[in-house]
């Protein structure tokens, strides 16, 4: 009896596991081989309130097998972890395992493939998914940027007499000053002598040898 097609679309769990052909040491040819094993998602489960939710049983590990020239034209692909992929073929027997997680008997479905490539559909959406992403990030990072202060002009430092804005009255050589303006303020002080008064150099001045008496 004919056994339908199967198809296995999924992200390859890891690389490809590839041996070449080789000759016995009877003589005989072994086949090159290569086995990939693709994760299936399984159909989202409906919760009570009518949303949807992952499977709890996570993705369905599905190995699939190829041999002699099939395999050795996918290996010539260069396959790698995360791609995602379309894998036709038959259903072969079941790979028992040994858990190592409760160490109880478990069988991973098997298809005897027929043909692999790239799912074009899937791989467009995650690169597009991912390009949202980045720019999410590096709009994120922007508007970061944008609402940090810049060190040279919106740190104050109280020790040099800058305002800080707690409202203490500050004073500049001794002088009472405007906090906001950074200047002394007119008026709140006595000026310093104008070097025009008359009363400016208290002796007279030697101006012929320059020595003030």
């Amino acid at each position: 009896m004919p056994q339908s097609m199967q198809v296995v679309r999924g992200l390859l769990a890891a690389n490809p596991d590839y041996w070449p052909a080789k000759t016995n040491a009877d003589g005989t040819t072994s086949s090159a081989y290569l086995r990939a094993t693709v994760y299936e998602d399984r159909p989202r489960v409906r919760q009570k309130d009518g949303s949807y939710t992952d499977n709890p049983l996570g993705p369905v590990k599905t190995t699939v097998k190829f041999w002699g020239q099939a395999a050795e034209l996918l290996h010539g692909m260069d396959f790698r972890q995360g791609d995602a992929v379309v894998a036709t073929g038959r259903m072969g027997d079941p790979d028992a395992f040994i858990s190592q997680k409760d160490g109880k008997a478990y069988a991973r479905p098997v298809v005897i493939g027929d043909s692999m490539q790239i799912d074009s559909i899937v791989s467009q959406r995650i690169q597009l998914a991912r390009e949202r992403k980045r720019q999410d990030k590096e709009q994120a990072g922007a508007v970061a940027d944008a609402g940090r202060t810049d060190p040279w002009t919106d740190q104050v430092d109280a020790s040099r007499g800058e305002y800080v804005g707690d409202g203490v009255p500050r004073t500049f050589n001794g002088e009472p000053f405007e906090p906001l303006s950074g200047y002394p303020t007119p008026g709140a002080a006595p000026a310093p002598a104008d070097p025009a008064a008359p009363d400016f150099l208290s002796a007279p001045s030697d101006f012929t040898t320059g020595n003030a008496r």
